[in-house]
């Protein structure tokens, strides 16, 4: 299964790198860089996050990893692949983005309990990002899109009891977290 990942991982770089040199001469091949804050609103309320996005652009595509810290609901360690595209109005300043990824719990102290096993969850987030663009390629960048994550926990205690066997007590909770996603950050 490592090596299935590793693989999967590598494969984007080894395709590029295999490619004929006209298509690095038709589409540059570059470096991408996203580093944003953002306000998450939703049911559960308004919270803050952060995240990261690393990858490779070739024309209008750009494909990166990015994690972050997600505090909606239940903090978490979002890690997850973006693909985004950027749509031909105003020289690309605009773009569509799909991420999806594994949601890592961790849990407020508070939250932490001897008798509950704690479940990770998956992450996804859409929307349309707006990036400012001058002389350079980096720039401010806008995004707002819909995302989510699920969380879970279970809870299985003994019932004390005169006589045996003493039934058990097993409980699962999951939640799906839906919120409106603003952010605001830099692209270098």
């Amino acid at each position: 299964m490592r090596l299935f990942i590793l693989l999967l991982l590598l494969f984007p770089f080894v395709w590029l790198q295999a490619q004929d040199s006209s298509l690095a001469r038709q589409h540059k091949i570059s470096f991408s860089s996203v580093t944003q804050i953002g306000l998450l609103e939703g049911q559960a309320g308004l919270a803050f996050q952060v995240q990261t996005v690393n990858g490779i652009a070739v024309g209008p595509w750009q494909l990166g990893l990015g994690t972050g810290i997600d505090k909606y609901g239940v903090r978490s360690v979002p890690v997850f692949v973006q693909a985004q595209y950027g749509l031909p109005v105003l020289d690309r300043s605009f773009s569509v983005y799909l991420d999806g990824g594994r949601s890592f719990t961790w849990p407020e102290q508070s939250l932490q309990r001897a008798y509950a096993t704690e479940q990770n969850g998956w992450y996804w987030d859409a929307g349309l990002q707006y990036q400012f663009k001058g002389k350079r390629a980096a720039g401010p960048v806008f995004s707002l899109g819909y995302s989510g994550k699920t969380y879970g926990w279970e809870e299985n205690m003994d019932v004390q009891c005169v006589r045996a066997p003493c039934p058990g007590y097993h409980t699962a909770y999951k939640y799906i977290y839906r919120r409106i996603s603003l952010k605001a950050g830099i692209k270098l």
